[in-house]
């Protein structure tokens, strides 16, 4: 009996793998006509046009992106690469075909347009395509790209006046001497050093400026990054922004964060709703620090020498802190101190007008609307 069980039981383990096998056999075969039957379909368009330093370039493409390169020649050339994946070679030939290119130059415009033929029928799961163009140009150029879903590469060097619109998806650039207006949604921005750039960016996760002599920014559902600003003009809403280093600026931002790690003139913020803005280092020597609050937070840090005037007006339900080592004197008050909350105060819990190191210099002028808090701290 224990022959025969063991033969039955080696019988069975024989089974057992010869039928694996066969799977395995069944699963490459399946997986290997299935490969198969993914087809690669490609065309590619190529025009090129003469061009004088008044001519403008158009692109509006989607699917894909614009990645501009620059040389000497006084001409520009597109390549377009058009590339269709389906289950067979009739299905994406059919992609292809619905993909129509318009290349032209009319006037001093050369544009080049992407338009998509109606579609027959649902498209299957496992088809795709990109429309990506390559474009040699001028550096000098003026050009107005425009890309929907996919990205946007400009060079390092750009002499042109640019407009650049990107919508699901990102914008990478260089540097920009010329006039520069971007407008990026639903995607991240990442530009090197411009000189007057205005900026729309709704629903941005990261946008970033390295550099930048005069930025005109209009930001909503975005966060920002700047290095080194001379002159910034923003309005913002619900997001975050940091600022490495700015000499003057105007501000309106509601419900968000503002960190300047170091501002060397002044700075007017017409209104700071639900929202907080920290000043990390604020030069001695500054002008002037203006801010409209309603239930925002205001807090600067500066040099416990310097000296400066703090007014803090309608602070009813607000706090006026000036701290840290300071010699403050309140106006039409004859003693000094080292420090000043307003909580401890019970002679005017609503108008406060401080002079630091006998307020000589710069002057912070606080409307906290009743709501709103204003913080001083000596470094």
């Amino acid at each position: 009996m224990k022959t025969a069980y063991q033969h039955t039981k080696k019988g069975q383990s024989c089974f057992l793998r010869a039928g694996l096998l066969m799977l395995l056999v069944l699963f490459c075969s399946v997986s290997g006509w299935a490969a198969k039957q993914e087809s690669i379909k490609k065309k590619e368009i190529n025009k090129s046009f003469n061009v004088g330093k008044n001519d403008i370039l158009q692109v509006d493409n989607r699917y894909g992106n614009i990645t501009v390169t620059h040389w000497s020649k006084s001409e520009v050339s597109i390549r377009v690469v058009i590339e269709a994946k389906a289950r067979n070679d009739e299905k994406a030939q059919a992609i292809i075909d619905r993909v129509n290119i318009r290349m032209e130059k009319m006037g001093n415009t050369v544009s080049a347009v992407t338009s998509l033929r109606s579609q027959n029928g649902n498209g299957g799961s496992n088809e795709s395509f990109t429309i990506n163009y390559y474009v040699n140009m001028p550096s000098e150029l003026t050009c107005d790209l425009t890309q929907k879903y996919g990205n946007i590469i400009m060079p390092e060097n750009n002499k042109g006046k640019c407009d650049l619109h990107v919508k699901y998806g990102n914008l990478n650039g260089g540097n920009f001497t010329g006039p520069l207006s971007i407008d990026v949604q639903y995607g991240n921005m990442d530009i090197s050093d411009v000189d007057n750039a205005t900026l729309d960016l709704a629903y941005c996760g990261k946008s970033s400026i390295r550099n930048g002599s005069q930025l005109n920014i209009d930001s909503k559902y975005s966060n920002l990054s700047l290095g080194n600003v001379r002159k910034m003009n923003t309005e913002a809403k619900y997001g975050d922004i940091h600022i490495d280093r700015l000499d003057n600026g105007y501000m309106e931002l509601k419900y968000g964060n503002c960190k300047i790690d170091e501002l060397k003139q002044g700075i007017t913020v017409d209104e700071l709703s639900y929202s907080t803005l920290t000043i990390k280092d604020l030069a001695s020597n500054f002008d002037k620090v203006n801010v409209d609050a309603r239930y925002g937070n205001l807090n600067i840090y500066i040099d416990v020498n310097a000296s400066f005037r703090v007014v803090a007006n309608n602070m009813k339900y607000g706090n006026c802190k000036v701290q840290g080592g300071f010699s403050i004197q309140r106006r039409n008050q004859d003693e000094n101190s080292v420090g000043f909350d307003s909580r401890d105060d019970q002679r005017n819990k609503n108008n406060y007008t401080l002079d630091v190191n006998n307020g000589k210099n710069g002057r912070i002028n606080f409307e906290g609307n009743s709501y709103s808090n204003i913080k001083v701290m000596a470094k």
